[in-house]
């Protein structure tokens, strides 16, 4: 989870500010989970690891998505 933060405040420090909807998507994803399964503490610390999960995996879907848009546009720009 400390590692997402750190991602999280890198990109925020870089002012690519998509990254807060991929952070409110993921942190809606775990608290639907949370509200669904939380019987037990395990369930809850089960919970909190597929969110970080998840949230891991949208982070890598956006980052991908931003590198091909960026490329997208640098080929428009020289004609390519």
């Amino acid at each position: 989870i400390s590692i997402l933060n750190l991602l999280v405040y890198y990109y925020i420090a870089l002012r690519a500010y998509q990254m807060c909807f991929v952070v409110i998507a993921a942190s809606a994803i775990t608290i639907v989970l949370m509200a669904l399964s939380h019987a037990s503490l395990r369930a809850v610390v089960y919970t909190l690891i597929w969110g970080s999960v998840i949230m891991l995996g949208l982070f890598a879907a956006w980052n991908v998505w931003a590198k091909m848009a960026l490329r997208r546009t640098y080929a428009k720009a020289t004609g390519q």
